[in-house]
Formats: structure tokens, sequence, C-alpha cells
């Protein structure tokens, strides 16, 4: 019958240890299993059992105890929901790159196209309608700096162009730059700025995009640039009451998606680009599909498209623009009368016995060009190049021959074509009206990699001088803080009546720190496609952003954490005054980066004695919980000096981080400073690491760092002490704080209680990575090597990426190793002749505990022409070549690698990821700083270039060889994640996993330090500026901007008297995977959530209400304005608001 009592107890307890067994060793020798079925089922197996044993009374003598569930780590789930699906386009670029052969045949005159036919008769039911486009390309740096450049060319330019524009009614003109108006704006009188306006606002002068620059899109964060296109923007609102509504971006090194999401999001629906490769642009002409609808592709409805004009040829030059001949093109180039053409025929004046005759070789190029587009009779023909109409000469030259030819085509009725000058809305504006949008193809994919002729591809950028893009991604990080610290501080309920002429008087710094930063972003700067002494100029105006970045954080943090204190306000407002001899009483601890700098340094504190006592402010920027790990460099000089003194008592000295609150510390691991590059790399300073700190959402924690003692057999520092491997001398003074280690006896592993990394003790480089919570061991080995460029002319310059001839390792010399195991971390550092490479892993911190860390410092000034490569080799099945990078830093684009290409010709942009993965794994690599990226040349392994030195001018117009390398870190992280099939059969939108976007905003945007030098003791010891719930897990907070606009367009939206409150929210689709180390804060299944409360998210704003904006943080005239309570961001979108008071008075405009 049934068993009863203490039988059935023990029989149970013994069943469910053999089923336990069964099930584990079922799972070992049967690799089918799904192990995210496994472990759930066997968590809710084993749960459910110890619960009904519990409930049973126990058997005298026997102790039942329950396992302990490690509540650091979340169970694998194999939902995978609420995917994004890829919406069919006529046209895919990954299926249109499958289809082109790449075998550049001779089109003759067009040589890159085709020989291109048509009938007069084309035309016979509706005229060819052509519009004559003047432009101007003023880079914002390049061969020289943005002020020599307005100095000798744009000023003269500017006024040039004004007094032709105001005399010549038909005329037209279009032009981009706003940094250069800026600038002439301040030397105009008012009268002269009157006739701007109205140039402007008639039409006459069209100002296009309408961004600071024209930005790069291949490796710009999202963030930077949706930032420049606001400061650009508000500058023309504000001082010439219009705003852009089409894109001109004709001298950008390929096209993003993410650019033209951005610009459909700023409220740009028409766009114009050039930059395609040859190949690409010549398939879209034999179908007519020059003219697009470039999509999203989750975006179901459209709203985020853009139409998109592609200009057909290799150049935006004149002899480039007019037909698919340029050597008759150039014929109309008339500024070149004085000179001539490179085809050998120069340009005649126009005159009463030549113009039939001109007119009719012009109409022949316009008819030609006109038959690559299908928009029902519409041309555009753009005139101009780089600094072109910079005199009344050439504005004269130009128009008054143009228009001899206008007036006699226009009169030649068998031409049935009218011509006219005229903007690039007015061409956009005759399109739509012949032919409805609808009726364009559709598009969705980019425009990389670019190539303009031959085998030269413009991917050798994506590196070039790579130290300065890795400041970018620095003084992002640093000028984000400062405007979401500025606007809660100017916005602060408890005090905002006292920060009326406080923050007034801040506001031009941050102006500035955004300016500059905006200014990288140019083309020519963050791609590193300057000439060296530009480039240094570029390194002087980021240092002094990131200066001007960090005061304003510190002086926000100040008054956020101080305001009601009077010697904290009145400090504050001597800073504003500037009076001297004032310090300020926080100061930044973050890493400090100066103009002279290749790299970031840690802030160094100095302990005077052992009584010395530091205070310091965290701040977590993000709007969801996170670890802090506290990076200082600490002087020790003068404590080791009393200790030393120390003999009848001796004392050992550790130091101690606490919280506020005096009782939690942290796990402190001090180490010495090591600089193995240096005469005398020993020294009596030392970096501190502690941690890990827990941080709520956008919270300030205070803690302290003090010197410990305790009695010690002899003076000692309590380090975590460094060994060191093959190398020969430590000095006697440092002997004290390392060991020297014989390489037989080193163990070749990192470990955490989540992941472990065996590399290879000759190399220092990764050969596997385990992940310890599932036992799983993978591949993972870590290797460099140099190419060696092709020495002919053009082949590899600042822009021309390598073509391999041959590469080589790294080193054949026994390497230096450096090996660290602390409380938290564990680290290898190889020392190389030009790399030092560190392998770490984070033992604590959520979430640097999910990844292992890979920091390389690169210094090739004394090698000839070379490209570093590090390589990444995994046990990845990446199928048929494929692999992802990232967009921006915004979503995920499917690569190929493809053999028809040339090797070099598969380098893509990786902004900040990229991720190589199988039916079951993933493998995602996110960066620090952009650099170029290639996998799927052989399943599993990937390519990172660190750094390139050119020897040649790639013949692009920069005359200038690329030597000025300077040391550069790069730093990575990689993760290592299960991936699971979505729910709902599909082409799924590519994504990355939560905890891979988790890892990614906390490399990129890492937790502030503050430098208290006042009494802390009347501060408050912590403050959260946002709920501690923070925002739902899928949303990003990307800024919060303050503004102090005058213009009409504000009325009644006012956050404040006479400012405006903006911010942009992001809402993440996250892809279906994990790598099962991380906490419940990285559970995040895509929130169904449809909306935020702002009143609840920010509570102590005095803003309570939203009005919601295109994404510039202007309002739209033609929309209604409603202020609600709540801002909803649809999946995969960024929206712009502006925040209100609950009792703002929305007046009608």
């Amino acid at each position: 019958m049934f068993l009863r009592g203490p039988i059935k107890r023990i029989s149970l307890f013994f069943g469910i240890f053999f089923v336990i067994t069964f099930m584990a060793y079922f799972y070992l020798t049967h690799k089918n299993i799904d192990l995210a079925n496994f472990d759930e089922g066997l968590e809710d197996f084993k749960h459910k059992a110890w619960n009904f044993l519990d409930e049973q009374r126990p058997l005298e003598g026997l102790k039942l105890e329950r396992p302990v569930e490690d509540l650091s780590v979340r169970k694998f789930s194999p939902e995978c929901v609420n995917q994004l699906y890829s919406q069919k386009t006529d046209i895919e670029m990954n299926s249109l790159y499958d289809s082109i052969p790449f075998e550049n045949k001779d089109g003759g005159v067009w040589k890159q196209g085709f020989n291109i036919s048509y009938n007069p008769s084309d035309w016979d039911n509706q005229k060819l309608e052509v519009i004559i486009l003047p432009h101007s390309h003023q880079d914002t740096g390049w061969t020289r700096t943005i002020d020599e450049y307005f100095a000798s060319q744009s000023l003269q330019g500017f006024g040039s162009t004004l007094d032709f524009l105001g005399k010549n009614p038909s005329s037209r003109f279009i032009y981009a730059e706003v940094s250069f108006l800026d600038l002439w704006w301040q030397t105009l009188t008012p009268s002269v700025r009157t006739l701007f306006i109205k140039l402007v606002r008639e039409g006459q002068w069209e100002i296009a995009t309408g961004g600071w620059v024209m930005n790069d899109e291949a490796l710009t964060h999202y963030g930077a640039t949706v930032s420049q296109l606001i400061e650009g923007q508000h500058w023309m609102l504000d001082n010439l009451g219009v705003l852009p509504n089409v894109s001109w971006a004709i001298d950008v090194f390929g096209h993003s998606t993410t650019e033209a999401y951005i610009l459909a999001k700023a409220g740009i629906k028409n766009i114009l680009i050039h930059r395609v490769h040859y190949e690409v642009k010549k398939v879209l002409a034999e179908k007519k599909q020059l003219e697009f609808i470039w999509k999203q592709p989750w975006d179901i409805t459209g709203e985020s498209a853009v139409f998109t004009h592609m200009l057909p040829f290799f150049s935006y030059d004149i002899p480039h623009t007019c037909g698919p001949d340029p050597s008759i093109c150039c014929q109309f180039d008339f500024m070149r009368i004085s000179l001539t053409c490179p085809w050998h025929i120069p340009p005649q004046l126009i005159k009463p016995d030549n113009v039939a005759e001109r007119a009719k070789v012009l109409v022949d190029q316009y008819r030609k060009k006109a038959k690559l587009y299908n928009n029902n009779g519409v041309l555009l023909v753009t005139l101009g190049d780089d600094f072109r109409f910079l005199s009344a000469e050439e504005w004269k030259l130009q128009v008054s021959n143009y228009e001899q030819l206008i007036n006699h085509v226009n009169s030649e009725k068998s031409y049935n074509m009218h011509i006219r000058f005229g903007t690039l809305s007015e061409y956009f504006q005759l399109v739509s009206s012949r032919k409805p949008k609808n009726e364009f193809p559709t598009l969705q994919g980019d425009f990389y990699t670019y190539a303009d002729k031959d085998d030269e591809f413009w991917n050798g950028y994506y590196t070039s001088r790579p130290s300065y893009k890795a400041m970018s991604r620095v003084v992002e990080a640093e000028v984000r803080n400062a405007d979401i610290l500025f606007s809660m501080a100017r916005h602060w309920a408890p005090a905002t009546t006292k920060s009326d002429s406080l923050f007034a008087a801040l506001y031009d710094k941050l102006t500035e720190a955004r300016r500059h930063l905006a200014l990288f972003q140019h083309h020519d700067g963050i791609v590193g496609t300057s000439k060296a002494y530009v480039m240094r100029d570029f390194r002087r105006r980021l240092a002094l952003a990131l200066s001007h970045a960090q005061n304003i954080s510190s002086f926000s943090t100040a008054f956020l954490l101080g305001n009601d204190i009077p010697e904290i306000y009145s400090n504050l407002e001597n800073l504003v005054k500037g009076s001297a001899g004032i310090v300020p009483l926080f100061v930044s601890a973050n890493p400090h980066w100066n103009s002279t700098a290749s790299m970031s340094e840690l802030h160094t504190i100095t302990l005077e004695s052992l009584k010395d006592v530091k205070t310091l402010y965290l701040y977590n920027s993000l709007p969801r919980a996170r670890d802090h790990v506290l990076k200082l460099q600490v002087n020790m000089s003068n404590i080791l000096t009393a200790v030393k003194k120390q003999v009848k008592q001796p004392l050992a000295v550790q130091l101690s981080v606490l919280l506020d609150d005096s009782k939690t510390s942290f796990a402190v691991q001090l180490e010495p400073s090591f600089n193995f590059k240096s005469p005398d790399p020993f020294s009596t300073m030392f970096q501190l690491l502690a941690g890990p700190i827990p941080l709520s959402p956008m919270e300030f924690v205070r803690v302290t760092i003090k010197a410990v003692t305790e009695p010690s057999p002899k003076p000692a520092v309590l380090v975590v002490k460094p060994t060191l491997f093959k190398y020969p001398k430590i000095a006697h003074s440092a002997e004290m704080f390392y060991i020297k280690g014989e390489l037989q006896t080193l163990e070749s592993k990192l470990a955490s209680n989540f992941l472990e990394v065996n590399f290879d003790r000759e190399t220092g480089f990764a050969r596997t990575l385990q992940n310890k919570k599932t036992g799983e061991k993978h591949k993972l080995e870590i290797g460099f090597h140099y190419m060696n460029p092709s020495p002919k002319a053009g082949a590899a310059g600042a822009y021309i990426g390598c073509s391999f001839v041959s590469n080589e390792p790294l080193s054949k010399e026994p390497v230096k190793i450096r090996v660290l195991r602390g409380p938290l971390t564990d680290e290898v550092t190889s020392y190389y002749p030009r790399v030092k490479h560190t392998l770490r892993v984070n033992k604590l911190d959520t979430p640097g505990r999910m990844a292992l860390e890979v920091e390389n410092v690169a210094n090739l000034t004394d090698a000839n022409a070379v490209e570093l490569v590090m390589t990444i080799k995994t046990g990845i099945n990446n199928k048929d070549g494929t692999f992802f990078t990232d967009s921006n830093c915004f979503q995920m684009i499917k690569r190929k690698y493809r053999t028809k290409i040339r090797q070099w010709g598969n380098v893509y942009p990786m902004s900040c990821s990229a991720f190589i993965e199988d039916e079951t794994h993933r493998v995602t690599l996110l960066s620090g700083q952009p650099l170029g990226f290639m996998a799927g040349e052989k399943p599993g392994e990937m390519k990172v270039w660190l750094d390139r030195r050119t020897l040649i001018d790639d013949q692009r117009g920069l005359f200038e060889s690329m030597t000025d390398n300077l040391p550069t870190r790069s730093l990575f992280r990689i993760l290592i994640e299960r991936i699971f099939k979505p729910a709902v059969v599909g082409v799924v939108v590519p994504s990355m996993t939560t905890d891979a976007h988790f890892a990614l905003d906390d490399m990129l945007f890492p937790s502030a330090q503050f430098l208290v030098n006042t009494d802390p003791s009347k501060l408050k010891p912590r403050l959260a500026l946002m709920a501690n719930t923070g925002l739902p897990c899928d949303y990003d907070l990307v800024t919060m901007k303050t503004f102090f606009s005058k213009s009409e367009r504000f009325n009644g939206l006012n956050s404040v008297d006479a400012n405006q409150l903006g911010m942009i929210l992001r809402r993440k689709v996250n892809g279906c995977g994990s790598t099962g180390l991380c906490s419940d804060i990285c559970v995040c299944q895509n929130t169904v959530i449809s909306s935020i409360k702002i009143s609840e998210i920010f509570p102590n704003l005095i803003t309570k209400m939203v009005v919601k904006t295109p994404l510039i943080l202007i309002p739209d005239k033609s929309i209604s304005k409603v202020a609600e309570s709540t801002a909803s961001v649809g999946a995969m979108e960024i929206e712009g608001y502006l925040l209100v008071p609950e009792n703002a008075e929305i007046k009608a405009r």
C-alpha cells in the first residue's frame, strides 16, 4: 500500500536525489537538451521538492538544509517576446550588395557608369524642369583651422554672397555649416544682419540641415549628433527666426541610416546625400532609383522615413554635376576661365554668337542626367565646390553666363526645358508636385563602406588618429553630465529662485562646451582626416569643453547639495563673479584630459597625513541603478614618510573607504602605480579602487577616504602587490610593493565568482573564457598583428584603408608580464615594444562583472607605415560571413563578409559595438571608442583596428601623410551570451541584449566623482534627482538641456522665466539573450509600459508636465501644443520633450 511516516519521507528524499542526479547525468551526456529549459525546470523541481519536505515533520536526527540560492545572478529565461520585425522594402542594402558583381567596368565618358541615351521626344508631354543650385561647401577644419578658414575665405565669401543676392532676387544659394555663420554674425552690423535675415526668410539664401557642422555619420554617437543639430538649429531660431526643412550632406564619407532617422525626428523630411560606393550608385541609376524613401527596418507607418535624393556621379564639384561627361561639365564652370580644366578644354564666355551651340551641349548633359531619375521630369544641378562663390567676380562670372544660357534654352521651344536658379527646398517641392512620394521605391540599410574609385575604400578613417576619437567619447559623457546637472539645479523646486542669476552667468560656458564638442563631430574632425596641426586645434577645443563641463557639473552639484548653506552659496556667487582667489568647494575627481595629453589620467588626491580625510560625492548619471567602483590616483609620499618614522611603534597603514554613515565599508584595492615606459616606473603614487558602491538612479552618495593604522612588526603600507615576470630589476625603494615571479610558476588564469579567463603565460593573451554560473567554457583567443600597407601612391592614407601586402605578429621578443590579483579585479598586463595589453576581470560590480575587460595602449610613434589590428577568435559558427556592427550606437546593422570585394573593403565602422552569433551563442564586443571592424572572413573571428600610421598621402586633398601618432588607450568589454529564438517567427530587427546595453552604457557614461573642499557635515549625505524606481528598464535618458531662448516659439512653454528645459528619451528593444551573470536589475523583456509620469520620475523639479517636440527641442509651430502629465516613447524610438510647470499657459501661435 502507500508509504507512511518516516519511511515515506526517507523514500521521497532519496527519490529527489536520484532524479536530480539523473537529470544532471542526462544533460552532461546528451548535448541536445535546451540548457535554458533545463535550468528553469530543475530550479522549479528543486523548490517544489524542498517546499514539500518543509511541510513534513523532520526525522529525528536528520537535518535537511534548503540549498542557498545565489540572488546576485538571475536564472536564464528562454522567453523572447516583444521583438520588432523587419519590414519589407523595395531596396534592402544587404541584398543589393549581394547582387552587385563589383567588376568596375569602364562606363565610357561616365567612367564608373554607363552610356546614357534618350529621345528628345521624351519630354514632349511635360517640360523638363531644371533647378540650378549654387553652393559653397566650407569645412570647419581640414587643411586649416576653422578660424583660419573664416578669416581667409568664409568672411569674404559671406560678404560677397550677401551683396550679390541682395541685388539679384532671382539668384539662390545653399549653405550648411552654422558654426561659420555664428563667427560671421558676430562681425555684422544691425543693418547687415537685417539684410541677411531677409534673404534667409525669403528663401534666397537657404540654410540646410542646420547642424553646427556637417557631421560625420560613421563614427559619431547618436547623442552627439543630436546635440550638434540642436546647437545649430537653436542658433538659427534665436538669430534668424527660421528652421531648416531640408538636409544637405555632400561631403560625408558614407551615409548612416541612423542619421536619416535623426533628421526625420528633427522634422526634416527631404535630404540630399552624395558619397556612396560608385557601384551602388551605378545600379541605382540603372534602375532609376536614385531617389527613394529611406525607412527604418522597424518603421511600419513610415513616420520616420525621409525622401532622399542621391547625387549620381563621382564628385559634387561642377565637372561632375551637370551630366555624365566631366570634360563637358567643366566647360560650364566659368570661374575656370582664367585657369583650365583637367580635360584641357577650357570654358568659354557666353556670347550671342556662341550661346546656341553652348546651350545645345549643356542641354544634352542635362537630359542625360535626367534619365537617371524617375520623378516626372525634375532635375537638380548643383553648382559649386569647396569654398566657392567667395568673391563678387565669381558670382558675376557664373550667374551672368548661366543667365544667357537659361534665357536661350527657355525661349527655345524645341528643348521642352525650363531652367532657373532654385533652392533645394524648391527642388523637392517640384518633385512632390509632379509625383506622389508613395510612388517612389523604399529602401532600408546604410551606405558603407564608401569607395570613390577602383578598390580604394574609405575605411582607413574609421581608425585614423584613435586618440582623438577616444577623447570625444570622454567629452561627450562629461558634457552630458553638465547638461543634466545644470538643468536639474536650475529647475530644482526647493531652490528655483536662488538659481536665477547663478546659472544665467554660467550658461555661456555651457554653450561653449557644447559647441566645442559639436565642432569635433565635423566629418574631418572625429574621423581624423585633417592636417596634424588642425587636429591639435580640435584637441585643444575638446580639452576646453571637458574642463568647462567638469566645472559646470561641480558647480551644479554644489548647488544641489548645499544651496541652503551660506558658505556654499557665497562660494558659488563669487565663482560666477570671477572673484580673485576663490577656490571651488566642489571639484571634479573624474579622469582629466588636457590639451597636450594623448590619454586621460585619473584624478590625483594627496593624503597629507595619517589623519587626513577626503570626502567625495559619487553621482550616477544613468536612470537605473548600478554599482560604482571608485577610481583615483593617490599620492601617499607624506604617509610613507610618517610610517617610516614610526620605529618604536611600527604601524601598518591601509586605506579605508566608507559610506556616509561611517559604518558601511567597501572592498579596497590599493596598488602601486606602474609605468613600464618610464625610466623609473616605480613611485610612491598608488591607484585606488574601492567598491562596489551601489547607486540608485541619478543619485548622489557621499563617501570618505582615510588612512587606518594598526600595530605591525615593521612599518608597512598594505597594498595588493603585483607580481612581475620577466622584469629584470625592481628598484630597491619599491621592493616592498612588488613580487618578482618566475614564469613557470605563473597561474595562467584570472577568476571571479562569475568568470574565469585562461591566458597564455608566454604572451599574456586570452585563450578561453568560462562562465562559472553555467560552467560553459568558450574559446576566446586574443592576439595582435601588424598589417603592412601597399607602398603605391594613393593606396593608404588618412582616408583610404590598407591594401594588405603582408602581416606580421606583434613581437618575437620575450614579453614582460604583470599580474595583479585583488579583491576587486584580477588582471594580467603584457608589455610589448609598441603595445601594452591588459585583460581584466571585474569581480563584484554590476554590470562590470558580466564582461571580460580588455585595455590596450598602442604606441606607433616610432613605427613605419603599419596598421595595428587586434584579433579575437571564438567558437562561434557564424554562417555565410554574417556579423553585426552598430550604427551610431543606436541600432545594429547586419553585415556580410564578401569575397568579391577586396579583403580591406570588408572593414566597417564600429561606433560602439559589434557581435557575431550562431544558433545558441553570441559574442559581443563593446568599444569605448569608434574604430574599424571586420568579421566573417573566417567563422568565429573578429578584427578590430587599433591604430594606423601612413607615410604617404592618399591623394584626397589632405596633402599630408599621417605620422603624428600618439600613445593611445583603447577599452573594450567582451560578453558571451546564450541567445534564444523569438516567440514569433520572422526577420527580427537585430539588437543587443539587456546585459550588453547595460554594460555599454556603464562604460560610455561612467558615474561621476566630486571632491569636496569644505566641511561636509552640513551637506546632504545623499540626494536622489530621480525617483528610486528610475525609468522603465528599456528607457534611456539621452540628455536634458536648458536653453535661454527669447523666440516666440516658446511662448507659454518656459520652464521658469526666460528659460526652457528640454528632455530627450530613448526606448530600446533588447535582443533575446543573457550572460546570466547580472542581478534582477538586468531583467528587461521590453516592457509594455507605454508612458512615464514626469512628476513621479522627477518629484523635485518645478516642471511637472511635458510638451512633445521634434528631436531638436523646438516646438513645431504647425502642431498645437498640449501639456501632458506623461511621456510615451515607442519601441526603438527617440523623442524630444519640453518640461513645463503644471500651471503653464500654452498660448496659440
